[in-house]
């Protein structure tokens, strides 16, 4: 039975009860609700109370997320349609792949943006780092970079990172990516695709149909493996597609440039998304 001795210390006699059987346990409950409590008693859990408080560790400073603004590109639920649309039309049942998306820890809805620039080095290669805008000045600055998680309206699509191109860089991706070439005639600005098809920019252009080892070379390992883990992506390779749909250029006609967006495994995204806190 429970016996409290003159010399223990209050935390000391709490700890004894996890020694007891359960109906010794029930037998004491009963004991003290049948007993009047001694005046002494509530000050004695208020100090038992702080005891166990004041050893809690501290928790540390939460991360600052990153801003929710519409300064940062917005294309991420447009390539998030065209997946899906293309998917649906393709016969692709997107409740075969759902579980990939199912995460409840995931934000969905308004999109992540605006990303630590030392964050954008760690991840991208030089060229594609370099060519990602920068907005904002001093201890603000930023690189335009959004992160979306769809949802289950998307569900061949788990995360979208769209990326905002400085203009005198989107001809070099543009190849680099689709083996295309911009031109510019008079106020028109047009694709030149290798077999010489020309595609106006009125007033934008859509471009996906990007091959593996491209993806590697030009957006660097993390995001190819991110690429990789894409439910699309999966099932694109079953269907021996080699020219993957999830990376998406879209050019636009006036100074803004371009953005590319890039469907991505959701695990993979969530933690892409904290390394660019």
């Amino acid at each position: 039975m429970f016996r409290c001795q003159a010399g223990d210390s209050p935390r000391q006699r709490f700890t004894e009860l996890d020694d007891l059987s359960t109906t010794d346990r029930v037998q004491l409950a009963q004991r003290i609700g049948e007993a009047d409590a001694h005046p002494t008693i509530g000050d004695l859990i208020r100090q038992v109370e702080h005891q166990m408080v004041c050893e809690q560790p501290e928790a540390g400073p939460r991360p600052v997320k990153r801003p929710r603004t519409n300064e940062y590109p917005t294309a991420s639920s447009d390539s998030a349609s065209l997946i899906a649309d293309e998917a649906q039309g393709r016969g692709v049942d997107s409740s075969a792949i759902q579980a990939d998306t199912d995460n409840p820890s995931a934000e969905e809805g308004e999109p992540v943006a605006g990303a630590c620039i030392q964050g954008v080095v760690n991840i991208f290669p030089e060229y594609l780092s370099d060519a990602i805008r920068r907005d904002g000045v001093g201890d603000k600055r930023r690189a335009a970079v959004t992160i979306s998680f769809p949802g289950k309206p998307f569900g061949v699509v788990a995360c979208i990172m769209t990326l905002a191109v400085r203009p005198n860089k989107v001809d070099r991706l543009a190849h680099l990516l689709f083996g295309a070439h911009l031109e510019t005639e008079g106020q028109n600005r047009e694709v030149v695709l290798e077999s010489g098809c020309r595609i106006l920019v009125l007033p934008k252009v859509v471009i996906q149909g990007c091959r593996t080892a491209t993806i590697s070379k030009v957006f660097g390992p993390v995001i190819a493996e991110a690429i990789a883990a894409a439910p699309y992506r999966k099932q694109e390779v079953l269907d021996g597609v080699s020219a993957t749909r999830c990376v998406t250029m879209t050019i636009y006609s006036d100074e803004r440039g371009a953005e590319i967006s890039l469907s991505l495994g959701l695990k993979e995204g969530s933690r892409i998304d904290e390394m660019l806190q």
